[in-house]
């Protein structure tokens, strides 16, 4: 009896320890993930741009980093997995790996974070008063885009196109990629949305990367009264 609790015992504490290393594990693979300038600005790119191969002094240029700095920053990500790498003649590539398990979470968070809907967001600052909400669907909300594709994004506010425009014209010109917004007053959402619009329908029904507010703003505007 006392040997069978003891082995119980065994078995329990080898088994918290197991989850400690595992949790462990974790924690080190994160910390190791965005340790340093580098790596964000790479995870950035890399991101951005999912089908794209880089080279290393092209990554340097694109980020503004030290050679050096990028060239362990991208030893530490092809070691936790996010990127891989290709030698063809005598120059080594550098693509992300869509294949990583978290990669469509990582990818979420840079968009939000440091990546393109941070850069968005930033332009859109000034429109807060009267652009209830923002946000980027079609292939980049989906994931799955290629490096040409186009940035979808739908405004719901108060706001001409000369003005979106203008906004969007400097982003643009950072990320050397076309911004497609699709723009609408509320009360013009709202009625569009009740007659079944198929391209409204189809939009609101997809992933969406939210630039200002949410869900929650949005089914606030279509619940109000119609003027």
């Amino acid at each position: 009896m006392s040997m069978t609790k003891q082995s119980g015992r065994k078995t329990k504490k080898s088994g918290r320890a197991g989850t400690a290393v595992t949790a462990r594990g974790r924690a080190f693979g994160m910390q190791t993930l965005f340790a340093g300038r580098a790596i964000v600005a790479l995870l950035r790119l890399f991101l951005l741009s999912p089908t794209r191969e880089f080279y290393q002094r092209e990554l340097a240029e694109l980020s503004g980093e030290r050679l050096f700095s990028i060239q362990r920053a991208l030893d530490r990500l092809v070691a936790v997995g996010v990127v891989e790498q290709a030698t063809r003649g005598n120059r080594v590539y550098y693509h992300a790996n869509q294949s990583y398990p978290a990669f469509q979470d990582l990818k979420a968070l840079i968009f939000k974070t440091v990546g393109m809907g941070d850069t968005l967001r930033t332009q859109l600052a000034g429109l807060r008063d009267r652009a209830k909400v923002a946000f980027i669907y079609g292939s980049v909300a989906r994931g799955e885009e290629t490096a040409s594709s186009d940035i979808d994004v739908m405004l719901i506010g108060d706001l001409s196109g000369r003005e979106i425009a203008s906004v969007f014209a400097p982003v643009k010109r950072l990320l050397n990629r076309e911004i497609n917004p699709s723009v609408y007053r509320p009360g013009d959402f709202r009625r569009k949305v009740r007659e079944g619009h198929v391209f409204l329908t189809t939009v609101l029904k997809e992933p969406k990367l939210f630039l200002l507010g949410n869900e929650d703003d949005i089914k606030a505007i279509l619940r109000r009264r119609s003027a």
